[in-house]
Formats: C-alpha cells, structure tokens, sequence
C-alpha cells in the first residue's frame, strides 16, 4: 500500500482554502497566511491566533487543490478503501466553486470522477464499474437529484457503506461527458437563491456519491466495462469476487448570519435548517475531537442529531479516508466567520478514523443486479 495512502487512514486531513478578496466591496485582509498556516493580524482584536493545518491554499486554482488534497484519496478508493470530502464554510466563501468549478478550471469532483475513469480504463488485471448518485439534504428531507420525480430517499444501516441512501437513481458511467451531464442534471435541480452575500446560494447540503466495483480478470483483460457487456459474462459465473469502495463528495451548504445575508421569508426558513444542520455537525465533531487517543472518552455521539451527520457517520470516526477543505474569506468584515470556520476545521483534524481497505467478496455485481428482469 501507498504509504501516503496507509497515513491518510488515520486521521482526517484538513486544508484551508481561502477566496480571494472582493476590493469593490471594500474588503481588506487581516490574516497572515503560509503554507500550513493561519495567524490574524487585526488590530481590532490584539489577542494572537494561530492555526495550524496539513496545508493552506491562497490564491491558486482547483488544479493546485486537487493535485495536492484529492488525488491521494482517489488512490485509495481503487485499492479498496471508502473516501469522504466535504467542503465547509460560510456562505459565498467559495466551497461549490471548489467541488464544482468552472469550465476553464473544472472543481474537484470532476477532476476526482475524471481520475477515476482514466485509472479503470488502464487497467489490466482488474475490470471496473463506476457508477454515480447524486441527492441533496434541504430542510431535513433527502431528495434525489437525478429523478424528476424529486423523490423523498431514506436513510439505512448498510454492512458495508454505513448509513446510506436507499431507492437513488444511479447511472453508470464511462467517461468524462456522461459524468459532466450527471452532475448538471444534479445541480439544475438543487434548491438555490440570491442573497446578499451569493448570488447563487446553495440552500441544501449536496452528496455525490460514486461507487467503484472491480474484480480480477485475465492479463490484458482489464479496464473499464460498459455495463451492458458484461451482463452474459457474470451471469456465467457462479460467484463474482468483487471489491466495492466509495467516494462521497459532500458540498455543505453555507453557514450564514441573516443580518449579513439578507434572508427573509423562506430563503431565512432555509438558512435557519442549515445552520442548525451544521451546529449538530459541529456538535460531533466535538465529542469525536475529545476522545482523541483515548476510547474510554468517547462517549455516545449524537450522528443521529440530524440527516447530514447520520451520513457522515462512517466519514466521521468510522471506516473511511476522509478529506475536508474548509474555505475562508480572509476579510476583515469576515474575521469571526473565519475564526469559526478554523476553529471547526481544528476539531477535525483531531479525529481519528479507522479507515480499511475492503477485501474482495461473493457478490451479484451491480451490472447484474440493475439488469431489468434480472435474476
């Protein structure tokens, strides 16, 4: 095993994004930023404060963060391990730019996704299946993003996946184009709107959650397999040896204050759940950063508090590599946001996973058991 990959098993990695500064708005700096760390500089506030983190990103692209938070994580989920990356942070501080970028500078899961195909599709001792889901957590209820129905999902124990989604739409997908279109049609339906701080202001927690199955085939045999030409072939066999790993990527709506952003109505409705979402969040993340070290101090973990940190459970404390990356306003309008938001990301880099790579297992692989009809 990749020994960055063997690290990344512990505890959660944590790194700090900051968007760059609004000067039409008056914005100015007050914070000191290096390459893994944060000191504030406000004269308004003498008191020091100085954070430390895996790395700090100022002012650079979703290529430099991918390169250095998620392509060791994307590893990990082709050797078999369970991967988890959210982005935190206030509203407007740039966390949907992160996961989902633009087109001149795609976010990381695009990036993530695109990897992920490429390395399948080289393969030559193993053939791979990716498939994809995509669902949003707004005002407490789940609603999957792929079907036009908006249907409600609920939330079961699964052996292997932990808490999961049951009755998504899931498609499979063998390229970049195919995993483009996915996510568009994800975002056309989540819940957004205008406040003063964002234009578009993400009004729901989103999952995107892609499944990887792999099993050892004949040299030169390997790759990245249609659905649809593998259906004779598994049906064949008596038992399949499959490897299933996960990857979450979880773009957290934005904490926010409604004397900043202006919400009134049901947009301040929306705010209220989300910040209340994300307060049960902090709450667990708390408890977990207590027991660091020490398992008789880890006591009962509220997870089932609300719907985001239920399907956080494995991410948070369980069987998973996980990433965070909280983004930031260095701005001196922002500066208790932004100690906020570094006092989260400093709790998270206390927990401790007990992350696992899964071993191949008798299984009907999915192409088989989605098969209309199927057996």
């Amino acid at each position: 095993m990749d020994e960055n990959i063997a690290d990344g098993a512990g505890a959660v990695k944590v790194f700090i994004r900051d968007r760059p500064l609004r000067k039409e708005r008056g914005e100015t700096n007050v914070w000191e930023l290096s390459d893994a760390a944060l000191d504030l500089c406000d004269p308004d506030k003498p008191d020091p404060q100085h954070f430390e983190f895996d790395k700090v990103f100022s002012q650079t692209n979703n290529k430099d963060v991918y390169d250095n938070a998620v392509r060791i994580p994307v590893k990990g989920c082709l050797e078999g391990f369970n991967v988890s990356l959210f982005c935190y942070g206030q509203t407007g501080s740039g966390k949907t730019h992160t996961m989902l970028g633009t087109e001149e500078d795609p976010g990381v899961l695009l990036r993530a996704a695109e990897d992920l195909i490429s390395s399948c599709s080289r393969a030559r001792h193993e053939r791979y299946l990716i498939r994809v889901s995509y669902f949003e957590i707004y005002n407490e209820e789940i609603r999957d993003l792929l079907s036009d129905e908006g249907i409600s999902l609920k939330i079961v124990e699964h052996r292997i996946k932990g808490p999961t989604c049951v009755g998504a739409t899931e498609r499979f997908v063998t390229s970049r184009v195919e995993i483009s279109n996915v996510i568009q049609e994800g975002q056309n339906s989540r819940h957004v709107a205008a406040t003063k701080m964002n234009e578009h202001s993400s009004r729901s927690h989103t999952i995107f959650r892609i499944s990887v199955e792999s099993r050892g085939c004949k040299e030169g045999e390997g790759g990245l397999t249609p659905m649809d030409e593998i259906f004779d072939e598994v049906q064949n066999r008596k038992s399949h040896n499959l490897r299933v790993s996960m990857f979450n990527l979880i773009d957290l709506a934005g904490s926010e204050r409604a004397s900043k952003t202006g919400a009134t109505g049901n947009t301040l409705k929306e705010g209220s759940m989300i910040n209340k979402s994300l307060t049960s969040l902090g709450i667990v993340i708390n408890e977990l950063s207590k027991a660091k070290g020490d398992a008789t101090k880890r006591k009962h973990i509220p997870y089932r508090d609300s719907k985001l940190t239920r399907l956080l459970q494995t991410a948070l404390g369980g069987n998973s590599f996980t990433v965070s990356i909280c983004n930031i306003s260095t701005a001196h309008m922002h500066v208790n946001e932004t100690k906020s938001t570094l006092r989260f990301a400093s709790g998270c880099k206390l927990v401790e996973n007990k992350a696992r790579p899964h071993l191949p297992r008798s299984s009907r692989p999915a192409a088989l058991r989605l098969r209309p009809n199927a057996p």
